[in-house]
């Protein structure tokens, strides 16, 4: 890691640690924010003169580029834009969507993704950025599981989609930056419905498609909504579907909460998972994706020095590739000096 001007930022450094603005809860970039024209912008309108950043690594590159994940979530934007008036989907532009994120993941497989998409939203990008991630995240997860190329592209499909019924939804509920109440929650719940319905009305018949959309807030215990499904009883695409957006949500800042670490995501996964919430054989694949220390996480090792994760092994989840405070990096799994992870830094 190094400190370096924000005047000096010239696009594409990685953000090493939380940086706030004026208030308490004013979060102006998360660890593992890829600096863009956008955000050195906002840095500079915040005052904010230096941030530490990540030095990258020389090998790989990522999933996708920025640019790309930018073309696909402002396509998206458009397309529920014009959702909001008719209700009518476009599902030609959303296969479009779909097809080259399922493209960039067959193709691209197994390279750094979670810093682009945990680049810092505002609360109107929500919606249809929290689509784009999870149709990445659902899609690198089914991958990891070993479905065919038209099973990811139909569940990725269905992911992108998954909280279209949203629309339906009054945004002063959907963005209150307060606990709902219960007739709220109730009307919130029922996007799964919407969502269905959205999708019929625009002529999408795949059953698992519709089913991802439906279901992805069912529990495997039967404690989701809305039809208390449990086990094999719910689609396979929704159980997919449910583990990405419950991360993705974790680790976005919304107007009611701060983001969490990918780390404390990761966590939050396992346990759910313990406890018989989610289908455990999905959540091992996603950790197999994203490791138990997904890049971006900071962490105290065994001789003290601070390290940023910057990859991982899937042979060896727990010991990542880390990069240390003076630029070196250091493979955990095969390090002579013997380092170990003492803590990490949420």
């Amino acid at each position: 890691m190094m400190w370096k001007r924000v005047k000096d930022l010239v696009g594409g450094e990685i953000i090493s640690e939380k940086v706030m603005g004026v208030g308490e809860h004013d979060v102006v970039a998360t660890p593992g924010s890829v600096v863009d024209k956008d955000l050195k912008d906002k840095l500079l309108k915040r005052g904010i003169e230096w941030v530490l950043i990540d030095i990258p690594r020389k090998t790989g590159k990522p999933l996708m580029d920025e640019k790309a994940l930018e073309e696909m979530k402002e396509k998206m934007k458009n397309i529920f834009d014009e959702a909001i008036k008719t209700l009518i989907v476009d599902v030609e532009g959303l296969k479009e969507i779909s097809d080259q994120i399922v493209d960039e993941v067959l193709t691209n497989w197994g390279m750094k993704v979670l810093p682009l998409l945990l680049m810092a939203k505002s609360e109107d990008e929500y919606t249809y950025t929290h689509e784009v991630n999870v149709g990445v995240l659902s899609s690198m997860i089914a991958m990891q599981l070993g479905l065919s190329k038209d099973a990811i592209s139909k569940l990725t499909f269905s992911a992108i989609i998954h909280d279209i019924g949203k629309l339906k939804v009054p945004k002063e509920i959907l963005h209150a930056p307060r606990n709902l109440s219960e007739k709220e929650f109730e009307l919130v719940k029922l996007h799964t419905i919407f969502g269905r319905q959205i999708c019929e009305s625009s002529g999408i018949k795949d059953e698992d498609i519709l089913s991802g959309v439906e279901s992805h807030h069912e529990k495997m215990d039967g404690s989701g909504y809305l039809r208390g499904l449990t086990g094999n009883n719910i689609n396979f695409f929704a159980r997919i579907i449910a583990v990405a957006d419950i991360f993705d949500a974790l680790a976005s800042k919304r107007v009611y909460k701060d983001p969490w670490s990918p780390y404390r995501a990761v966590t939050e996964l396992v346990t759910l998972s313990t406890l018989g919430k989610l289908d455990r054989k999905v959540v091992n694949a996603f950790i197999s994706v994203v490791g138990i220390y997904p890049v971006g996480t900071v962490l105290i090792l065994s001789n003290g020095s601070r390290a940023v994760v910057v990859g991982n092994k899937r042979k060896v989840l727990t010991r990542p590739i880390v990069e240390m405070e003076d630029g070196l990096i250091v493979d955990l799994s095969e390090n002579k000096k013997n380092l170990n992870i003492l803590k990490v830094i949420d």
